[in-house]
């Protein structure tokens, strides 16, 4: 009788730690869903947060940046250092600032003036409004947008119109 007991708590042992297999294999073979990956930042995301400056301007097909001035395409090289510096700051809230930067062309100017900006429905237009006594409002499509950089185009003049592209880049944080 002792034999049979023995023998039954061997065959008892190797069905437990067959089982004990079994479920180990099963349970290391489960495949694990991976984390999901990380959605890219939306372009709000991308535009606030920065003092965005000035790195090209052109326009195509050449027009006069000045009244009686020659037609040129660099629209950026004609200007003058102090207007190379101004910024764009875009807040979370639909507000931003349009700074003079670090450098004024007229020491009286206002360093900074407040203004409003906002996206069309689906994000591809860019609308900022200039709080001064003209409110000047200005629509821009946007060409791309990225961390490193904001490139926006928008049509100069209604008689022989002209495409003006600006291209921005994060100076810093404000």
């Amino acid at each position: 009788m002792h034999f049979f007991f023995t023998r039954v708590k061997q065959q008892i042992s190797q069905v437990t730690l067959g089982v004990g297999l079994c479920l180990g294999l099963a349970i290391a073979c489960t495949s694990q869903d991976p984390a999901p990956a990380p959605l890219p930042p939306s372009q709000k995301q991308l535009l606030v947060g920065k003092a965005w400056i000035l790195q090209s301007f052109t326009v195509d097909p050449a027009r006069a940046r000045e009244l009686f001035g020659p037609p040129i395409t660099d629209w950026y090289a004609d200007q003058e250092e102090c207007e190379r510096d101004d910024l764009l700051i875009f807040m979370n809230d639909g507000t931003m600032l349009f700074d003079e930067g670090a450098s004024r062309c007229n020491g009286t100017e206002i360093q900074t003036l407040p203004g409003q900006w906002f996206f069309n429905q689906d994000e591809t237009i860019i609308t900022l409004i200039q709080e001064n006594f003209l409110n000047i409002a200005l629509s821009y499509d946007i060409l791309s947008i990225s961390a490193d950089s904001l490139v926006l185009q928008r049509q100069l003049g209604t008689t022989n119109p002209s495409l003006s592209r600006e291209t921005y880049v994060p100076l810093s944080s404000p």
